[in-house]
């Protein structure tokens, strides 16, 4: 046989092997997750559930063609509903265009919400009506995803409401203002509406009984509640409830030119005791904060001008507990005139999961908050300066297992403030509280797998985020170039080494 027909056979049959081989993929294949925390890989929680599935669920992806032939979010959906299919053999996903159905408004009245999207087509600009929702069946039961557009946190989303279907139930959260004068619409519509995804809501009056059938409890501005209303609190708690409360050392109103008034001792204040958590009577500022924005009147004129403000604290990931299911994976805290909690040592169950940083201090009267008057905010840093704690949790040391949360600071959930410092995590924070109140650890896992933000304005220490971009900067400007040009130089240096060679006597 000829070389030239031995080769013709090597290359039939290589190419035969690698068509085989990619027949073989289409049944046999695997695929690796490379990302921190395997956040585009199903979690063994959604594992379990779904492979424990007694009945079949259909899982439909109402996906306009239009939005996914423009972005690559819905290929992305898409990829995140083949994976649960894949895990459970009960889990039946299908992708289903509207525009090709006979009457397309119909997935409207599945709760299925449409958006408007300008194309552009034929060189014109229109308006076009597209949908990407998802609609979950199970049995005889029915729920819906409205509008999804981010992978992110949708095996959360898949996963609860699948969680939620089989048990026929959905778990139940009171939310209970101290301050009479607030609303949810008015002051925690955003916290609100998140909640609501996870919970049936639930308004509690101060002076009522807490119905025992509520999973969880929300309470603000607890120091503003009377005695009689704490020993409801406690009752339930006793019962097996579990309750989060957010308490000042320090009200500020932003309306009446931010005046501070102290607390002092409330009956709040001793139901935190119960359990371990004592909540401090200072203010307590630090180095890592947020900036204040001040309207000043400069030449006539009404500016803005934004000041460093160590009465708003931003929490950093390092100086929370690893340990703990809130803050294992730690989205991120703002607070705002907080003051400090301390816990029993000796009482198990109790511990400080979120802490300032080091350099930390505290304030006493009389309070000095006007941003400003900066140079007042050190008067008492030099015999304070430390580390204190700002949220706790402990657990009921006996009988029914009841579980509190302590936050420092009764104004972080709060519209208008999470708006002025766009502290959104502030919102994550709180709903994964709510589900370790509400006993579900296994969620949590999920929900906090793809909170943890990457880029340098995560850095909430000045000292730290100057260091890095100092690198940073280093590096692109100086040592990158420089690797080019010493490279390019040398380079140079070699061909005309060469060409030297070649001119040489022959």
């Amino acid at each position: 046989m000829s070389r030239a027909r031995n080769r013709l056979v090597v290359r039939i049959l290589v190419f035969a092997a690698i068509v085989l081989a990619m027949a073989n993929s289409l049944v046999y294949y695997t695929r690796v997750d490379l990302t921190e925390r395997r956040i585009h890989t199903i979690s063994s929680v959604s594992r379990e559930l779904l492979q424990g599935l007694e009945y079949g669920v259909t899982i439909t992806y109402y996906r306009s063609s239009r939005l996914a032939d423009r972005f690559p979010e819905p290929h992305e959906i898409s990829d995140v509903l083949d994976e649960y299919a894949t895990v459970a053999g009960a889990v039946d996903t299908r992708v289903v265009d509207p525009s090709r159905l006979e009457r397309p408004e119909t997935v409207e009245a599945l709760g299925v919400v449409p958006q408007q999207l300008t194309v552009t087509e034929d060189g014109e600009r229109r308006t076009a009506v597209v949908y990407s929702g998802i609609v979950i069946e199970y049995l005889d039961r029915r729920a819906v995803l409205p509008f999804v557009f981010s992978a992110t946190t949708l095996e959360y989303d898949l996963t609860t409401t699948i969680d939620d279907l089989v048990r026929d139930d959905r778990r139940k959260l009171g939310f209970l203002l101290g301050d009479r004068t607030r609303t949810i619409e008015q002051s925690y519509q955003l916290v609100g509406s998140e909640l609501a995804r996870m919970y049936e809501m639930h308004l509690v009056r101060p002076a009522e009984s807490i119905p025992i059938d509520l999973d969880l409890v929300l309470v603000t501005d607890a120091h503003r509640l009377w005695p009689d209303e704490i020993e409801l609190l406690a009752t339930y708690i006793d019962e097996g409830g579990s309750v989060l409360l957010t308490l000042n050392a320090v009200d500020v109103e932003l309306a009446n030119g931010m005046r501070p008034r102290a607390v002092g001792r409330s009956p709040a204040h001793g139901l935190a005791e119960r359990y371990g958590i004592t909540v401090g009577q200072a203010l307590l500022l630090d180095e890592s904060h947020n900036e204040i924005t001040v309207e000043e009147v400069s030449a006539g004129l009404r500016v803005s001008r934004a000041y460093p403000y160590p009465h708003w604290p931003v929490l950093l990931t390092r100086y929370t507990s690893d340990e703990h299911p809130v803050t294992a994976r730690f989205p991120g805290l703002d607070l705002y005139w907080p003051g400090w909690v301390t816990v029993d040592p000796d009482l198990p169950g109790v511990q400080i999961i979120a802490a300032s940083t080091p350099h930390a201090w505290l304030m006493d009267e009389p309070f000095e908050i006007n941003p400003q008057q900066s140079d007042r905010f050190v008067r008492d840093a030099e015999e304070t300066r430390g580390q204190y704690g700002l949220v706790a949790v402990a657990r009921r040391p006996t009988g029914a297992e009841g579980r509190v949360a302590v936050v420092a600071d009764a104004d972080f959930l709060r519209d208008d403030l999470l708006q002025a410092t766009g502290s959104a995590w502030n919102i994550e924070f709180a709903a994964s509280l709510a589900q370790w109140l509400s006993h579900d650890e296994r969620l949590l896992e999920i929900r906090t797998r793809a909170t943890r933000v990457l880029t340098l304005s995560a850095v909430a220490d000045p000292q730290q985020e100057a260091t890095l971009r100092f690198l940073a900067q280093a590096v692109n400007i100086v040592l990158v170039p420089s690797a080019v040009l010493a490279y390019g130089l040398l380079r140079l240096r070699r061909r005309h080494r060469r060409s030297r060679v070649g001119e040489g006597p022959t």
